[in-house]
């Protein structure tokens, strides 16, 4: 009985290891795109009114 609640325990780790290395790749890949219109706004985020 305990060997089946350990491996529970070690499937969901495992689970949220996955959805956290999804999450870092997804953030990581945001960044990237981002990154060109940080260079040239020095921000993330682009004020289209002021053009």
């Amino acid at each position: 009985m305990y060997g089946e609640h350990v491996e529970h325990d070690l499937v969901k780790f495992s689970g949220m290891v996955d959805l956290w290395e999804s999450y870092t790749r997804n953030l990581w890949h945001d960044l990237v795109l981002r990154l060109p219109s940080w260079i040239e706004n020095q921000s993330i985020f682009v004020d289209t009114s002021v053009e």
